[in-house]
C-alpha cells in the first residue's frame, strides 16, 4: 500500500471518530440546549430541571470510569453501534414522558449509553494512529465538542422558535441512528489496511524519543502525579465550561428579559468562539511545552472574564456575553489538554482508553456538579452569585494546574540527579 493511500485512511479514521462524537454530543446537549422550554412546558424550576442534566453526567462519569478500564477488550466497532443506536432509541422515547421527574433516570441510562464512546474512541485512535498525527486528532476530536454543542443550540432555537421543543430530540434520535449505520459500515474498509503495529512499533521515532519514552515509564510517581492534576483540573474546568453552557440560556432570559429562542441563538455564541479553543492550548503547548502551564494561562485568562461578568452584569449585555466568549474558549482549551492530549501523549506509557475514561469521568463529575448547584444557587442568592462560584472555580484551577508544573519541576531534578 502507498505512503499517501496510507495517509488517507489514518486522516478518514481521525474524521469517522470525529463525526461520532460531534453527533453524540447533539443527543447530549439537546436537553441542556432547551432547558427553557422544559421547564415553561412543564411550570417546573431550575433546581428539579438541573436535577436531569446531573443524573445524565454522574451516569455518564460513571460509565466512563467503567469503559475505561474496560475498552482495552472491547470490539471497538460493535460498541460504538451499540451506544449510538441506544443512544438515538432514548432520545426518541425522551418527548413521550408525561412526568418531568421521570426524565432524569431516562437520561441517566443515556449517560450510561454515551460514556462507551470516548474511550473506545481514544483507543482506536491511540492503536492506530502514528505519532505525526497525534497533534491533528486531538485539534479534530477537540474541535467536536464546540461543533456539536453548536449544533445542538441551533436545533433547540429553531423548536423554540417554532414553539415545539420536543423536535429537538426526533433530530437528535435520527442523526444517531444515520451515525451508527455510517460508522458500522466505513470502520472495516479504513482499518483493514492499516495495522495497530503501525503505531505502537513506530520506526519514525528518533533514538532519542525512544530514550525519553523509556524515562516516562520509568517515572511511574510523575505519570501517577500528572493524571490526578488533570483529573482534578479537568472536574473543575467542565465545572465552568458546561454550567455555562447549560444556565447562559436562562440568565440571558431572566437578567435582559430576552426571548428564549433569542437567548438560545445569542448562547451559541460560546460553542462556535469554542472551536478556537484547542488551536489556542496547542499554539501556547508549541511555545511553552508544558501542558499544565497551558492551563494555568487558560484558567488565569477565565477568571478575569468571569470577573468582568461580576462587574458588568447588570450595565452591559455586550461585556457581559464577551467575557464570557472567551471564558468559555479558553475553557474548551483545557478539555482538550486534559482530554485528548495527555491521554494521546502518554499513551506508551498508560493504556489510553483508560486514562482518557478515568480523566473524562473525573471531568463529568465537575459538570454533574455544576447543573445542579448552580441552579441551586441561582434560585437561592440569584445570577451574581452564580458567577461568583465561577470565578472562585477559575482560581481554584489556576492553582491545581500549578501542582502540575511543580511536579514536573521536581521530576526534572530528580532525573538530573539521577544523571548525575
Amino acid at each position: 500500500m502507498s505512503s499517501n493511500v496510507r495517509n488517507k485512511k489514518f486522516n478518514y479514521l481521525i474524521l469517522l471518530c470525529a463525526m461520532v462524537y460531534t453527533v453524540a454530543y447533539i443527543g447530549r446537549l439537546n436537553f441542556t440546549a432547551s432547558i427553557i422550554d422544559i421547564i415553561d412546558h412543564f411550570d417546573s424550576t431550575k433546581e428539579v430541571v438541573g436535577l436531569i442534566g446531573t443524573f445524565f453526567f454522574l451516569s455518564y462519569g460513571a460509565g466512563q470510569l467503567i469503559n475505561g478500564i474496560f475498552a482495552k477488550f472491547y470490539n471497538v466497532k460493535v460498541m460504538i453501534t451499540v451506544s449510538l443506536i441506544s443512544s438515538a432509541v432514548i432520545n426518541l422515547i425522551m418527548p413521550y414522558i408525561p412526568d418531568i421527574n421521570f426524565m432524569k433516570y431516562l437520561w441517566a441510562l443515556n449517560g450510561v449509553a454515551q460514556s462507551i464512546l470516548w474511550s473506545s474512541i481514544i483507543k482506536i485512535l491511540g492503536e492506530y494512529l502514528p505519532t505525526e498525527y497525534m497533534n491533528k486528532s486531538i485539534i479534530i476530536l477537540s474541535i467536536t465538542v464546540p461543533i456539536g454543542t453548536a449544533l445542538a443550540y441551533s436545533i433547540s432555537a429553531i423548536a423554540s422558535l417554532l414553539g415545539v421543543w420536543k423536535i429537538v430530540f426526533y433530530v437528535a434520535s435520527i442523526l444517531l441512528a444515520l451515525t451508527a449505520m455510517i460508522w458500522w459500515l466505513c470502520l472495516g474498509n479504513i482499518c483493514k489496511t492499516i495495522s495497530p503495529i503501525d503505531s505502537i512499533n513506530d520506526t519514525n521515532k528518533s533514538p532519542t524519543e525512544q530514550v525519553n519514552l523509556a524515562d516516562k515509564r520509568r517515572n511511574l510517581g510523575y505519570i501517577i502525579s500528572v493524571i490526578v492534576v488533570a483529573c482534578i483540573g479537568g472536574a473543575f474546568n467542565n465545572f465552568s465550561k458546561d454550567g455555562i453552557v447549560t444556565w447562559v440560556p436562562s440568565f440571558l432570559k431572566d437578567n435582559y428579559n430576552m426571548p428564549g429562542y433569542f437567548s438560545i441563538l445569542l448562547t451559541l455564541l460560546l460553542p462556535l468562539v469554542s472551536v478556537g479553543g484547542a488551536l489556542v492550548s496547542q499554539g501556547l503547548y508549541k511555545l511553552i511545552r508544558d501542558y499544565f502551564s497551558v492551563g494555568i494561562i487558560l484558567f488565569a485568562i477565565s477568571a478575569v472574564s468571569i470577573a468582568l461578568v461580576t462587574v458588568f452584569i447588570d450595565s452591559s449585555v455586550i461585556v457581559t456575553i464577551s467575557a464570557l466568549c472567551i471564558s468559555s474558549c479558553v475553557l474548551a482549551g483545557i478539555n482538550s489538554i486534559v482530554t485528548s492530549a495527555l491521554p494521546l501523549t502518554l499513551r506508551t506509557s498508560v493504556n489510553p482508553g483508560l486514562l482518557a475514561g478515568i480523566i473524562n469521568a473525573c471531568c463529568y463529575c465537575g459538570s454533574a456538579l455544576s447543573t445542579y448547584v448552580l441552579g441551586v444557587t441561582q434560585e437561592a442568592n440569584g445570577w451574581n452569585m452564580v458567577f461568583y462560584v465561577l470565578l472562585a472555580v477559575s482560581v481554584v484551577g489556576v492553582v491545581v494546574m500549578s501542582a502540575g508544573v511543580v511536579a514536573k519541576f521536581i521530576n526534572s531534578k530528580m532525573n538530573k540527579k539521577t544523571i548525575n
